[in-house]
C-alpha cells in the first residue's frame, strides 16, 4: 500500500464549493482506499484506524433475544433497523455528493474532467483491488441520476476527449450496476470488501417518482419499506453468511494502510448534512434533507449552460 502523510493536506472543506479542491489533493487510489475503509467501519466490518481489534469486536456485538450478533450479522437481528437506516442515508449522501460536485463545476469542460474522475473512481471501487460495491452503487446512482444524465454537452466532451473512460462507463460499469441492482452474484467472495446491499434496488425503481412529485411523495414510506422488507430479499442471507469473509478481506486490504485523518473523517461524515448548509437543504431529518435536495438540485441544473 502507498502511504499518506496526515496533516500535510488541505483542511476539511466547510462548503460544497471547497470539496473539489480538497479531493484534488488526493489520488484516485487514496480516495478509493479511504472511502472503502470508512464504508467498512460503517458496515461493522473493520475497526477505525488505530482502534484495538478486541475492543472493536466487543463494540460491534449486539445481544438480543435471538442470540449474539456480531458486525454485519446485526442486519438480520431484531435491532438491525438502526444499521439499515445508517446505510440507507450513507448511500444517499454519497450519491448526492457526486451530483453536487458535478453541477457546481464552472463550465462543461471542467464538469467533463470531474465526470471522468468519478467514473475512474467507480471503476476502482468495484475492482478486485478494493471490492467496495456499496460505494460503487452509490457513485453510479449519482452518475445515472436524471440531472447528470441530461448534461448533454458534458457527456459529449467526455466521449470526444476521454473516449476510453466514456467506453468503460457505457460498456462496463452500466452493465455491472444493472446486474447488482437485480441481485446478481457477479463477484467472488474473495474479491469483496464491502458488499452491495441489493435492497437499495427499490430506490432505483422509485427514484423517478421522487424527482417528479417533489414534496408530494411520502419519502418515509420508502424508508419503512427499505427497513421492514429486506429480510426476504435475495442476497441478504448470503451477505450475512460471509460476514467473517468480508472482515478478513477488510483486514488484509485495509489495516496495514496509513490513513490521512482529514480524508477519512470527510468520508465518515454525513457529507450532505455537513456541506450543503448554504444552499437550502439543511434539516435535522435526513429524509427532509433529501426532499429539499431534489428541489434545490433541479433549480441548480436549470441554470447550467449545458443543453
Amino acid at each position: 500500500f502507498f502511504s499518506s502523510q496526515p496533516g500535510s493536506r488541505n483542511k476539511l472543506p466547510q462548503t460544497i464549493q471547497e470539496v473539489p479542491a480538497f479531493l484534488k489533493e488526493f489520488t484516485n487510489d487514496e480516495i478509493a482506499m479511504h472511502l472503502t475503509k470508512a464504508d467498512a467501519v460503517c458496515f461493522l466490518l473493520s475497526p477505525r484506524p488505530g482502534e484495538n481489534a478486541d475492543l472493536w469486536q466487543n463494540r460491534v456485538q449486539e445481544v438480543t433475544a435471538d442470540g449474539v450478533f456480531v458486525g454485519l450479522q446485526i442486519l438480520a437481528s431484531s435491532v438491525g433497523i438502526k444499521l439499515w437506516k445508517k446505510l440507507f442515508h450513507r448511500h444517499l449522501s454519497l450519491s448526492q455528493l457526486v451530483i453536487l460536485s458535478l453541477v457546481q463545476c464552472p463550465d462543461s469542460v471542467e464538469r467533463a474532467k470531474s465526470l471522468k474522475r468519478w467514473i475512474e473512481l467507480a471503476s476502482l471501487l468495484q475492482s478486485g483491488t478494493y471490492g467496495n460495491l456499496f460505494a460503487f452503487m452509490a457513485v453510479m446512482k449519482g452518475l445515472e441520476s436524471p440531472q447528470i444524465g441530461d448534461l448533454t454537452q458534458t457527456w459529449d466532451i467526455l466521449r470526444n476527449h476521454y473516449n476510453e473512460t466514456f467506453n468503460i462507463y457505457k460498456n462496463q460499469l452500466k452493465g455491472m450496476i444493472s446486474a447488482l441492482s437485480e441481485g446478481a452474484s457477479v463477484y467472488a467472495i474473495e474479491e469483496l470488501t464491502v458488499p452491495a446491499v441489493q435492497h437499495l434496488r427499490k430506490l432505483y425503481n422509485i427514484e423517478g417518482q421522487l424527482t417528479s412529485v417533489a414534496g408530494n411523495q411520502d419519502i418515509r414510506a420508502i424508508l419503512e419499506d427499505f427497513t421492514t422488507r429486506v429480510i426476504g430479499l435475495d442476497g441478504l442471507h448470503a451477505i450475512i453468511k460471509h460476514t467473517s469473509d468480508f472482515c478478513c478481506n477488510a483486514n488484509k486490504r485495509l489495516n496495514s494502510y496509513s490513513y490521512d485523518s482529514e480524508l477519512f473523517d470527510f468520508f465518515m461524515q454525513d457529507i450532505v448534512r455537513t456541506h450543503l448548509q448554504n444552499i437550502g437543504t439543511s434539516a435535522e431529518d435526513p429524509l427532509e434533507r433529501y426532499r429539499r435536495f431534489n428541489i434545490v438540485l433541479d433549480a441548480l441544473v436549470s441554470k447550467l449552460d449545458d443543453p
